[in-house]
């Protein structure tokens, strides 16, 4: 369990940062505006957070997964993303869906921010690998891991 709520606290800050980058370049380079509704900030962190739990459920916690699974898993997580993150930027009137300039804007930042998101995750992992496969070597007893 707090491995689970450890992955949702850091997913939910790196999405909520690169959420936050995004507005702040929407605001300031795409569609300049002099302010923004405070409101926003809190429909951004509202709809980062559905999508940090989001991730907790599709992909399994207990088992490990085969490639073709974790492909599969992961084009889910990518379509359903983008179905909350569409109907509810819709909702809230962050983007025009009757303006295609408006949707591929927002589509292009849901890709790169869950590129973002996908690749720190990944890396974190893989060192996160890294250091338990250490640990385990130093707990047998052999200091180095090519070492047999």
């Amino acid at each position: 369990m707090k491995r689970r709520l450890k992955f949702l606290w850091d997913c939910f800050c790196m999405v909520s940062t690169c959420v936050m980058a995004v507005v702040a370049l929407f605001t300031t380079v795409v569609n300049p505006q002099e302010w923004i509704e405070p409101v926003v900030l809190w429909q951004a962190l509202m709809v980062s957070f559905l999508c940090a739990v989001l991730s907790t459920f599709i992909f399994p916690w207990d088992r490990a997964m085969k490639k073709w699974e974790v492909r599969v898993r992961t084009a889910v997580h990518y379509v359903v993303i983008n179905l909350i993150v569409l109907w509810f930027g819709n909702q809230f009137g962050w983007y025009q869906i009757n303006e295609w300039i408006s949707l591929l804007a927002m589509l292009i930042s849901i890709a790169a921010i869950y590129t973002i998101v996908s690749c720190i995750s990944w890396r974190k992992s893989k060192q996160d690998v890294q250091k338990m496969n250490e640990r385990l070597m130093q707990y047998r007893g052999k200091k180095d891991p090519e070492e047999k």
